[in-house]
């Protein structure tokens, strides 16, 4: 950890310093602990850490970003944009397990929330990504120019699919791994074909992790369950006006 802060202070003025912090996993702060040097026999970098699935993924994650790309491709190559989704939904009529209909996560307000990314919860976008996948197939697999948009799309929820069964325990959990790790990877190359390395984010990194998690521990850990608990808090404040006294 510390050579890797080492290093980006050595070449804090390159001029592919962002993509050095990226590849690297750390965001160089001069104030930070772990660029202090004095404090380094009192601040020891951690032996073990986690990167969260759910946030990777989900919660401002990947998929929210590509989301937003892939809609934006849309309505520059098809004139297709977050209504044709929401009316293809609604014709569907489907119903997730919980209370979330897909095109709620895709209506009018957060279209115009969103900008780089879709503005929308993590469990939204885990019950309405199936069907965005469904209607990404059915209107744009015959468009010439939505092949590399689309296939990126493909790509990265074949990997979510792979999240959602890594965090239940697997007998063979390296094979796994492995077939995770190929995902993830046939991914980024296709992301980077379809939208340029300039739009790759750490998030992107961080999902090459995953799969060492995986065979370390046996099954994937997120923050799902203890993210849920948020919503109790932020209950309580839902008809505060003044947090003056909080």
């Amino acid at each position: 950890m510390w050579s890797d802060c080492d290093y980006l202070v050595r070449n804090v003025a390159d001029r592919d310093f962002v993509e050095m912090q990226k590849c690297v996993g750390i965001n160089y702060h001069a104030a930070g602990i772990l660029f202090d040097l004095q404090l380094r026999r009192s601040f020891k970098p951690s032996s073990c850490h986690r990167f969260d699935a759910l946030h990777v993924f989900l919660s401002n994650g990947i998929v929210p970003l590509e989301l937003m790309l892939f809609l934006k491709a849309a309505k520059r190559i098809a004139g297709a944009y977050f209504v044709d989704f929401r009316q293809y939904a609604g014709r569907l009529g489907w119903q997730s397990p919980g209370c979330y209909k897909p095109e709620k996560a895709f209506s009018a307000a957060r279209e115009k929330a969103s900008d780089t990314s879709l503005k929308a919860g993590a469990s939204e976008i885990f019950s309405a990504y199936p069907v965005f996948r469904q209607w990404a197939i059915d209107t744009f697999l015959h468009n010439e120019r939505m092949r590399a948009p689309l296939r990126s799309l493909l790509l990265l929820l074949d990997v979510v699919d792979l999240v959602r069964q890594a965090t239940r325990r697997l007998e063979d959990a390296d094979s796994f791994a492995s077939g995770l790790d190929t995902a993830v990877f046939a991914h980024l190359n296709a992301f980077t074909n379809a939208y340029g390395r300039d739009e790759m984010k750490p998030k992107h990194h961080e999902a090459t992790h995953l799969g060492d998690q995986l065979r370390k521990d046996k099954v994937l850990l997120w923050t799902f369950t203890a993210e849920r608990k948020h919503i109790v808090a932020k209950k309580v404040l839902e008809f505060a006006k003044k947090t003056k006294l909080f």
